[in-house]
């Protein structure tokens, strides 16, 4: 079987233009796009047309008008045909870095083609060279963030919200902690999934929720540490603070106990800082009964199932008693009625 006549030879005309806001410049930076405008000046349809184009140093590929790939530092395009006396053009969108060495003064592309039935080479490639205009950059302006409600009890939520002033390249949350203890992982996956745009408060997901003291003092403070860096490698950072404090508190979750038909009976206490508490069990002329417990808890709410027998393992009978709580300087008591 024969094989179908080669194309006839063709001559394809090329050419590399740069687009910018100021003629054969480039600012630190600034977007600006290229034209790879192909012309078919022969007689003969154009086949399988091979672009190629190598962008210069600190210029970052955003776009092109037409599906590319890359081979090496290439940019490729494939174009099956372009008919005879028809032209076909590439427009490719570009970013030049906001922070370019010193020694970077001009940025040269290069781009070429082939195509199967061209054989005039000389009008086959091109090049563009734009001058480097290196701004200096603007000052910083420090993000912000907020840490809502200023104090709040142990075991609360803390909300945060951000913002930036300019656009960031990155951006991290840090917890100080009075101890000098540093949490660099609080809402890493929302810093992950959420690029931060300028003039626009985000708030963070999920809430700060290990609002704890740990000290023997009343009252801490945390602070949260919002950290960036811009376009050109500078870090900013701000700082905003709750204070976290535990009032002292006795509550028991029911006031008749059946001992005989109900689970343990439940006593919640807060305290306002990490330290010893005791329960005692006392009858209505003040007699101790029994002591329930006595340990170290921590600040905030503590809760402890009592079943309704004495230490020594004997059932308390049916009557009214007291529940106490002792702790340093803090003393509550809670009337509880014993059925058995």
């Amino acid at each position: 079987m024969s094989q179908p006549p080669p194309p006839g030879i063709t001559d394809l005309a090329f050419s590399l233009n740069s687009q910018t806001q100021v003629a054969g410049e480039a600012r630190t930076g600034e977007a600006f796009s290229y034209n790879l405008r192909l012309s078919n000046i022969g007689a003969n349809a154009a086949q399988n047309v091979r672009v190629a184009q190598i962008l210069p140093d600190s210029v970052r590929f955003l776009s092109s008008s037409q599906t590319s790939s890359i081979s090496g530092d290439s940019l490729i395009w494939q174009i099956a045909a372009i008919a005879a006396g028809a032209q076909d053009s590439i427009i490719v969108n570009v970013q030049l870095a906001a922070n370019v060495p010193a020694t970077l003064t001009e940025l040269i592309s290069f781009a070429n083609f082939t195509a199967d039935n061209d054989t005039t080479f000389a009008n086959n490639s091109d090049s563009d060279t734009l001058r480097v205009i290196s701004q200096p950059p603007p000052p910083i302006v420090p993000p912000q963030i907020t840490a809502t409600p200023p104090m709040v009890q142990v075991g609360d939520s803390v909300f945060i919200r951000v913002q930036v002033e300019q656009a960031i390249q990155k951006w991290d949350l840090w917890v100080y902690f009075v101890t000098g203890a540093i949490d660099s992982s609080f809402a890493d996956g929302f810093i992950a999934g959420t690029p931060l745009t300028p003039q626009i408060w985000y708030d963070v997901h999920p809430a700060f929720s290990e609002t704890k003291l740990l000290t023997q003092a009343q009252q801490e403070r945390i602070e949260f540490e919002l950290r960036t860096i811009d376009r050109f490698g500078r870090p900013a950072s701000t700082r905003a603070n709750v204070t976290v404090r535990a009032g002292n508190a006795l509550v028991l979750d029911r006031n008749v106990y059946e001992a005989e038909r109900q689970g343990p009976l439940a006593i919640k206490f807060r305290l306002s800082s990490n330290r010893v508490a005791r329960l005692d069990l006392l009858d209505l002329n003040g007699q101790k009964v029994t002591e329930i417990i006595q340990a170290p808890f921590s600040a905030g709410w503590n809760t402890h199932f009592w079943n309704g027998f004495t230490q020594d393992g004997r059932r308390v009978g049916s009557g009214v008693y007291v529940v106490t709580l002792h702790s340093q300087d803090f003393n509550d008591w809670k009337k509880v009625i014993v059925v058995r």
